[in-house]
């Protein structure tokens, strides 16, 4: 890389030394060539942390060999692979470290050096990128932030493999809970739903899937209702509009038909119920996003990552997956794969819980029911989902709805009723079946 100025002022980059720390990378060589902490350093390590080129050779020459470690083995095996090293070299790095003592400190300063390098070329790459037509600024954003979560990942304390590493963590967690002092998971106040998942957990993505006109965004939203009393909770809409979502949410407050205050036709009575409504809606921690024609997957999630780190949000909700486009000529089952993963690893990566609404397919009409294969696009969304619930109206004209969990992976399965009044959107609890 270099440094210098074009015509119009502005920085090009010339050449840049790379980071690099070659005692460190000696020091560990020099540790191993003594067969010591070599599991430990094996395990961390891979070759391309090395910036020296002899040095990385030698380490893959030792990760090869990986017992009966000296520079005489070693030197014998480097030979018959056709390296050109003395045997000098290897008892002069044999001798290199005055003690083993520090090697955690000298791995971890390979490691950043590499991480540091290639940070550089990622951004060098990049800034040669955004002078190029064919792909969007988004685009080539997403493309940055996976690459750097990739990047994050060459951490060694993020590696740890023994299960001893979080078994703390897993019993603080549990005597939390016992003890009262940490809810079992972001309890959605719906009663029953409640007592068969125990509330959504962080970084779960939750699939809430219905046939269209079923109730499955009623639903959200009155999980919406209950939850945004004490969490911040993100509606990223793609259906609708933020008016509209604020018209049925003040229906289900004020137990008034939402046709009647849409237009505006309302009693006195309801008129000032619609008021009090109001009032209690705006202290409910909920944000509306309307993406409008910014469909595109990789928006969504730069919308969603902004919007979790500035407002905290506890609870995060997409309706619905199958509106939401990727960039590319791709099917339609390719489409939703990749956007049910995509929201799947963005649930994790911001430990919030996601609720992902979908469509069922026509063919669940003929079944008794609509299940798990019935999800609408793709069997990548039930594969991604921790949890999976289906609603269900048998009686086109009552006001009766089936919840069914059909999938729950820390949990166990269940079904209850809920009451609906479609007129206000108004959702009540109701008895178990």
């Amino acid at each position: 890389m270099t440094a210098s100025k074009s015509t119009d002022g502005s920085i090009i980059l010339d050449e840049i030394i790379p980071p690099r720390y070659e005692e460190s990378e000696k020091y560990i060589i020099s540790v191993l060539l003594r067969d010591e902490h070599v599991e430990d350093i094996l395990t961390v390590l891979s070759q391309e942390h090395f910036y020296n080129s002899k040095l990385k050779s030698i380490f893959a020459a030792i990760k090869s060999m990986n017992s009966n470690i000296d520079p005489s083995t070693v030197h014998a095996f480097m030979n018959d692979q056709g390296y050109d090293i003395t045997l000098h070299e290897l008892l002069d790095l044999y001798n290199y470290a005055p003690s083993t003592a520090n090697y955690p400190f000298h791995l971890q300063r390979i490691i950043d050096s590499w991480i540091r390098r290639d940070l550089q070329k990622k951004i060098y790459d990049h800034l040669i990128k955004i002078n190029q037509n064919g792909k969007s600024g988004l685009d080539i954003i997403a493309e940055i932030e996976n690459e750097l979560v990739c990047l994050r990942r060459g951490y060694p304390e993020e590696s740890k493999p023994e299960i001893s590493s979080i078994l703390p963590n897993v019993f603080d967690d549990i005597s939390e809970k016992k003890f009262g002092n940490k809810s079992p998971g972001l309890l959605t106040e719906i009663f029953e739903l409640d007592r068969i998942i125990g509330g959504f957990e962080p970084g779960e993505f939750v699939i809430v899937a219905a046939r269209p006109s079923t109730g499955k965004s009623m639903l959200v939203k009155e999980i919406f209702r209950r939850v945004a009393q004490k969490t911040p909770c993100l509606l990223i809409n793609l259906e609708g509009t933020k008016f509209d979502f604020g018209v049925r949410l003040l229906g289900a407050l004020s137990n008034v038909d939402v046709m009647r205050i849409r237009k505006g036709a309302l009693s006195d009575i309801e008129y000032q119920e619609v008021k009090k409504a109001c009032n209690k809606a705006a202290n409910l921690k909920i944000f509306v996003v309307d993406v409008g024609h910014r469909r595109n997957i990789n928006d969504i999630v730069l919308t969603i990552k902004a919007m979790v780190r500035k407002h905290d949000i506890g609870l995060v909700a997409v309706d619905y997956i199958q509106l939401i486009s990727v960039s590319g000529n791709k099917n339609s089952y390719e489409r939703i794969t990749e956007v049910s993963m995509e929201l799947a690893n963005l649930a994790k990566a911001l430990s919030v819980p996601m609720i992902g609404v979908s469509q069922i397919n026509r063919q669940s009409e003929i079944a008794s029911r609509p299940f798990l294969h019935h999800l609408k696009g793709s069997g990548q969304l039930e594969q991604d989902a921790d949890v999976v619930i289906i609603l269900h109206k048998e009686d086109k004209v009552g006001n009766r709805l089936k919840i069914f969990v059909d999938k729950n992976r820390n949990g166990k399965l269940g079904s209850f009723e809920l009451d609906v009044d479609f007129s206000t959107t108004k959702i009540s609890d109701a008895v178990t079946f």
